[in-house]
């Protein structure tokens, strides 16, 4: 996981970016 080098305050930030990744690769398959 790379949440451990992301800054708190933009952990809420990349956790949408994360999750959205999630989402575009179950739907790609």
């Amino acid at each position: 996981m790379f949440f451990c080098v992301i800054p708190n305050r933009n952990r809420r930030v990349t956790f949408s970016i994360y999750f959205t990744i999630i989402i575009n690769f179950r739907w790609s398959h």
